[in-house]
This record gives structure tokens, C-alpha cells and sequence, in this order.
């Protein structure tokens, strides 16, 4: 999580949505849904979508579920 973190926080990786889906995800997988919050409350609409459709085949409809709210509060 932390290297993803850093990622993030990189200008030039912060770029691809890689990174940050990552991030998000792993929040979502360790209950720290108030730093998710904090998180997602700076990701466009798109960026949005589109990690939810990166994340779907990959992920639990749990973790899917979550991000679609936590982005939903913050639009």
C-alpha cells in the first residue's frame, strides 16, 4: 500500500489511473473508509468510472460496491 501511496503522490505517476486504483482498492480491502473518503473526494466523474471499470473483474463486488459509493458521496 505504501508504494502505491507514493505513486500517487508522484507527479508523473499520478498520471495513470494505475496507481491510485490501487491505492483506493487497497483502502476499501482494509476498512479505512474515512482515508477513502479523503481520497476519492479529489477524482473527476471519469477517473471515477474508470476505475470501477478497471477494478471489476478484478476485484470483490464488496470492494466495488464501496468505491461506487464513497465516489457517489463526492459527486
Amino acid at each position: 500500500m505504501a508504494l502505491a501511496k507514493c505513486c500517487v503522490l508522484h507527479l508523473a505517476a499520478r498520471q495513470h489511473l494505475f496507481f491510485l486504483q490501487v491505492y483506493l482498492s487497497w483502502l476499501c480491502r482494509t476498512s479505512q473508509h474515512k482515508r477513502l473518503h479523503e481520497e476519492v473526494a479529489g477524482v473527476s466523474g471519469k477517473d471515477a468510472v474508470n476505475i470501477i471499470c478497471n477494478l471489476e473483474r478484478e476485484e470483490t463486488d464488496e470492494v466495488l460496491l464501496s468505491l461506487s459509493a464513497a465516489f457517489l458521496s463526492h459527486q
